[in-house]
């Protein structure tokens, strides 16, 4: 279609000379090819690029691309700075070279079953920090599929979920306490919710 009044257009343009018998100039062949729609794609990836860069970045979990040899392809800083290193230095290097965590066994048999199912695998796993702190990381490694449904790359995403975990352990230990409590006093207790108008109650009130 004609470009309307005022669009700007780009164009590829090359220029060949052609000469006669004794070398002189006698005219010139001028090519010019639209090249618009090219230059919009490739504006158009770059803001894509941007975008998933800046998520990539600033998410709060850790992310990483590995090859099916285990070795990082890509990972944001967060997990860089969880294994003491810098995101440029970690492509090309296998986990079990960036740390000596017992789970590196564990994640390259997730890789190994998402590879052969084609499914994300889920994994709670403990993960030591530089600081010599124990955190619990929630995280799954999902499939890279290519157009023919190949499987090219690992992605790995991880929560730290430590505080959910310490907060699961105080609960269950509070009420651990609050049973052994009952026993001993012979005193009970309920509990009534009010929107399902359901109740529980300890067995010392039965």
């Amino acid at each position: 279609s004609l470009p309307r009044r005022g669009d700007t257009r780009w164009a590829s343009i090359s220029v060949t000379v052609v000469r006669n018998a004794d070398g002189s100039p006698q005219h010139f062949i001028v090519q010019l090819i639209d090249i618009t729609a090219a230059k919009e794609t490739v504006a158009q990836l770059r803001v894509a690029h941007a975008r998933l860069e800046a998520i990539f970045e600033h998410s709060p979990a850790w992310i990483s691309l590995r090859g099916l040899d285990g070795r990082y392809l890509d990972a944001n800083s967060k997990l860089a700075g969880l294994l003491g290193t810098q995101r440029e230095q970690m492509i090309g290097q296998h986990p079990s070279r960036l740390t000596r965590s017992q789970s590196v066994p564990d994640v390259d048999n997730d890789d190994r079953a998402v590879w052969e199912t084609r499914q994300p695998v889920y994994r709670e796993m403990p993960i030591r920090h530089p600081d010599g702190e124990l955190h619990t990381y929630q995280m799954v490694r999902y499939p890279v599929l290519d157009e023919d449904g190949e499987v090219t790359a690992i992605g790995s995403f991880a929560m730290d979920i430590s505080d959910r975990k310490r907060s699961e352990v105080e609960r269950d230990r509070a009420l651990s306490d609050l049973n052994e409590a009952q026993q001993i006093a012979a005193v009970g207790s309920w509990t009534w919710d009010a929107v399902s108008d359901g109740g529980e109650w300890s067995a010392e009130m039965n």
